[in-house]
């Protein structure tokens, strides 16, 4: 089955551009009209700025190129609705319409809004660094850089009763969203940081430190 579809390509460093294409999916194949698409702001800020090393993809996802070089499309946090009205996530890129394939698909039911399924991906590699650190009782984290992956992995960790958990940000408005956890949240950039982090976990230092800063 042939679908045709608009799709955003990263066309050179700057310049993104809206096209129409042909896109091939197996005819029993549903197709999803997108609801909300998420962006990867490490990744394609990466592409956008022309700041990556073209060959070929790692991602092993049906939808994206298998290599990388302009012209590309990209994204896997795609919400869409078929034509009888089930919602699905989709690893999908930007674009109007995608195949709800077995596998790379998941159904999503009433109880779980656009807003929150768009994030999957996210919250699995929260959830994956914070199973890697897992602290125990008593024991302390420090998650430096509060983007998306750091709050999610802020609030997973923030469940564990029994641990400190501190996170650390220069932008004050993302120090202010992760307050609403009731971590502890400090500026990195402040002279007295260290002090502040000793002050709250013991002169010995955090035990674990989750870096999602991307620096």
């Amino acid at each position: 089955m042939t679908y045709k579809t608009r799709a955003a390509f990263f066309v050179s460093p700057g310049k993104i551009e809206v096209r129409t294409v042909l896109l091939e999916a197996p005819d029993d194949t549903p197709i999803a009209r997108s609801r909300l698409i998420g962006i990867s702001h490490g990744t394609e800020s990466r592409f956008f700025l022309g700041d990556f090393i073209a060959g070929p993809s790692e991602d092993g996802l049906p939808d994206l190129p298998s290599r990388l070089a302009y012209p590309l499309t990209y994204g896997y946090m795609n919400v869409g609705e078929t034509s009888t009205g089930a919602r699905f996530f989709g690893f999908a890129p930007h674009q109007d319409y995608f195949p709800v394939r077995p596998g790379y698909s998941v159904p999503l039911p009433e109880t779980i809004p656009d807003e929150d399924a768009v994030l999957i991906p996210s919250v699995e590699t929260a959830l994956s660094l914070a199973h890697d650190v897992s602290p125990a009782f008593g024991e302390s984290v420090l998650v430096f850089g509060l983007g998306t992956i750091g709050l999610l992995c802020a609030e997973i960790l923030a469940m564990n009763t029994g641990c400190t958990i501190v996170t650390a940000d220069p932008v004050e408005f993302r120090r202010a969203l992760v307050g609403l956890l009731g971590c502890p949240t400090l500026d990195p950039t402040d002279p007295g940081f260290r002090d502040e982090v000793r002050r709250l976990v013991g002169p010995a230092g955090v035990d674990y430190v989750v870096n999602t800063s991307g620096r």
